[in-house]
């Protein structure tokens, strides 16, 4: 039979180290109870970065040069007058990058690719992620310039 043991009692500080512990305990602590922001900050940032590596790189449908165009829907293309190709009617022929690109929506200088069919979605994930680190990085400044100064000050 196990014999019982007794609880060791914490150590108690000394009186002048205050109530919280030394002056570099509450450092510390002050340190990782930030690090949540920051880690939220950065783990935005990253989804961000991925989000605007892959809208960039992703192609965004562009036509082959010989399409195969089936007998029942030949009615549905058309001829594109900059590069002579047989496309889609929701098709269009983008100046910047010299080809057609299935149902394009614009060509975006911020990923110097076009947004069309195939990285839509992506572009809107970057949308997305751009608007929430955005609104994270204003809700930190104005906590910062409205609430941590002044207690600042009143502090001094």
């Amino acid at each position: 039979m196990p014999t019982p043991t007794r609880p060791v009692p914490a150590p108690r500080l000394p009186e002048a180290e205050g109530e919280r512990g030394p002056a570099w305990a509450a450092e510390a602590r002050s340190r990782v109870e930030s690090c949540g922001a920051g880690g939220v900050f950065y783990g935005i940032s990253i989804f961000c970065l991925v989000a605007l590596v892959r809208a960039s790189l992703t192609d965004p449908g562009r036509l082959p040069e010989n399409p195969k165009i089936p007998h029942a829907e030949r009615e549905l293309w058309e001829l594109c007058n900059k590069c002579n190709l047989m496309r889609p009617k929701r098709s269009h022929h983008c100046s910047r990058c010299g080809h057609c690109v299935r149902r394009m929506d614009h060509h975006c200088p911020w990923i110097n690719n076009c947004v069309g069919e195939d990285n839509h979605w992506l572009f809107l994930q970057l949308c997305f992620y751009t608007e929430l680190l955005t609104c994270y990085a204003l809700m930190f400044s104005f906590c910062h310039y409205y609430y941590f100064l002044p207690l600042k000050k009143r502090n001094l």
